[in-house]
């Protein structure tokens, strides 16, 4: 890569707020879902000099686009030799992106970075089902919704969106055209899809509101060809929905057993027959459920004993990790949105 090419990705200085997680102190492991590039600033602020360890997770898959494993690993090196007490670990949502990075000597695990959401959040809940099919995903194009419009009885959750353009508004007239009745969740009332006029007050839901939504329908939908873990797949999931799903790259299909997951062909027909193939199923969410809780053990127990091993390697023998993460552990073990710096400055100190 040229000098041009590094000047490009410099550190992003401006941003106000960050996603991470201080998990320890003696010596600091952060998990991240921060650019690799941005864990310069945190390294700025800790020092130098102090023993850091960055477990940093991916928020979209490394397959995206051309070049991005290879820029992926520059960055790593980057930041290692600027900082050599500071060492990154990547915790990769896929077996192939995990291959990639370790055939080529980088630190890196198959841990998904679903098997930590959080089973106590998201859990079947006595909830009337009102929906036949819910769909979490943000209302913008390449979420797909419009593969829906063979069905009916459709409710709909977005984060909110940003950047709002002519595009954006272009693909909510077009939904609006073919999912007129859909149902959007994000508001107390509920409103029609055709009846939201923009994304400019769409109240943004916390995750104990998703998991109480998410129990009102019978079957979760995830339509988009890209994504990372995918938080929404794993949420259905450990709600005891069964979902149907389109071929897709990213990390999501981890999870998905074909026991009570389908994938369907990228198009409205496949989709509402497979969705129908669900619905006359019927099957148990608690199934569901506990299938799906199996599956992330395993993630589980990986972090948990990369944990131990970090410990002894730093000199500390008689660390409890189950405790440790027992007293520690919270949702996806990030915090989204963290003011930054001001509250990582009161985090290490």
């Amino acid at each position: 890569l040229s000098k041009n090419d590094k000047n490009i990705y410099n550190p992003s200085y401006h941003r106000t707020h960050r996603n991470y997680y201080l998990f320890s102190k003696d010596p600091y492991i952060l998990t991240v879902l921060e650019s690799i590039n941005d864990l310069h600033i945190f390294s700025e602020i800790i020092g130098k000099n102090k023993k850091v360890i960055y477990l940093k997770f991916f928020s979209w898959t490394l397959f995206d686009k051309p070049g991005i494993l290879e820029r992926t690993i520059f960055d790593y090196k980057n930041q290692i030799n600027k900082f050599p007490n500071h060492k990154i670990i990547l915790l990769l949502n896929t077996y192939e992106e995990y291959e990639y990075f370790k055939k080529r000597g980088i630190d890196s695990y198959f841990i998904n970075h679903n098997a930590l959401v959080d089973p106590n959040i998201f859990k079947p809940r006595n909830r009337e089902k009102k929906y036949d099919i819910i769909y979490n995903g943000r209302l913008e194009i390449g979420k797909r919704h419009y593969l829906l419009k063979s069905c009916k009885n459709i409710a709909l959750i977005s984060a909110p969106i940003l950047r709002q353009n002519k595009l954006k508004i272009e693909y909510l007239n077009f939904l609006q055209s073919i999912l007129p009745e859909a149902e959007v969740l994000n508001f107390k009332n509920p409103l029609k899809l055709n009846q939201l006029n923009s994304f400019a007050n769409m109240p943004i839901l916390d995750s104990m509101s998703v998991s109480s939504i998410l129990n009102q329908s019978k079957v979760g939908a995830i339509l988009s060809h890209k994504e990372g873990a995918c938080y929404a797949s794993i949420e259905y999931l450990l709600c005891g929905l069964p979902v149907v799903s389109t071929s897709n790259i990213g990390g999501r299909n981890v999870f998905l057993d074909k026991r009570f997951c389908k994938f369907s062909l990228s198009n409205s027909i496949s989709i509402q027959r497979t969705i129908s193939k669900l619905l006359k199923q019927n099957i148990p969410s608690d199934f569901i459920r506990e299938s799906t809780l199996k599956k992330m053990q395993i993630h589980i127990d990986k972090i948990k004993k990369l944990l131990e091993e970090l410990y002894i390697e730093n000199g500390n023998t008689n660390i409890d990790v189950d405790e440790k993460w027992k007293n520690f552990y919270i949702n996806k073990m990030l915090k989204i949105g963290e003011k930054f710096p001001e509250n990582f400055i009161k985090d290490i100190a």
